[in-house]
């Protein structure tokens, strides 16, 4: 079970809820096929509207909901006949498959759905280089995509820090929640969250040179008073957009 689902705060009862906005923004939209009650596939066009999903039946009906938290998996089916493509979003009662008209389809949502959600499939999408840092609420490991061979650090937090423990779960979600707000060429971007039955791990692009004052010790070298000034410049700005998050 998520963690982050299983908060007390986070109890969901119907995972659709009707949508009565007449226009909202949109981040990405296909058709898609998912099951009813009955096991058969009907066709709904289902969008991407900033943190929520709204799925428009044939109907013209329009159902939404938040994807906060919210667990996204993707899969493939394949019965020697036919092969689908397709991602599950699941809350902690009830779990919702999509199937998309192909891998590229299933690829493009994945990646704006990972900007919002919980992901799944840690082992399978990336692999572990080695450790790179440590502190006391987790280990940071350089990562490889196993997809397009990117550098990430990532940030592994094993979970029996958190269960149980309702402060350090609230600290972990605002950690999440404020850090996919920001968007700064000069500030770690928080990319992905995954979650696996044993560790929550947070990605941001691994910094090869490391910490700024190691790699300054390291180079013995003195900074030109021009470049200096441009990094407090730049290290001001961050700070007062720090401030205004």
């Amino acid at each position: 079970m998520s963690v982050f689902l299983d908060s007390e705060n986070l109890i969901i009862k119907n995972f659709w809820t009707l949508d009565t906005r007449d226009k909202f923004p949109e981040t990405f939209r296909t058709t898609v096929q998912h099951k009813k009650k009955n096991e058969d596939l009907i066709e709904a066009t289902l969008i991407l509207s900033q943190d929520c999903l709204v799925k428009i039946g044939t109907n013209s009906i329009k159902k939404s909901t938040l994807l906060d938290w919210k667990i996204v998996e993707a899969f493939e089916e394949d019965n020697g006949e036919l092969r689908r493509f397709g991602f599950s979003v699941s809350t902690q009662s009830c779990k919702k498959d999509f199937y998309v008209k192909n891998e590229e389809t299933l690829e493009a949502w994945i990646m704006h759905l990972s900007s919002v959600c919980i992901m799944a499939n840690f082992k399978i999408d990336f692999s572990l280089i080695k450790q790179i840092g440590s502190g006391s609420f987790g280990t940071v490991y350089l990562a490889a995509s196993n997809d397009t061979c990117d550098m990430f650090a990532v940030k592994s937090i094993d979970k029996h820090i958190i269960i149980g423990h309702q402060v350090n779960l609230s600290n972990l979600m605002n950690e999440i929640q404020f850090m996919r707000k920001l968007n700064h060429p000069n500030i770690v971007k928080l990319h992905y969250v995954y979650e696996s039955t044993t560790h929550i791990y947070l990605f941001s692009y691994w910094l090869f040179r490391g910490r700024w004052f190691v790699w300054q010790d390291h180079e013995k070298k003195k900074i030109q008073w021009t470049n200096s000034c441009k990094i407090y410049r730049k290290t001001i700005r961050c700070c007062k957009l720090l401030e205004l998050t």
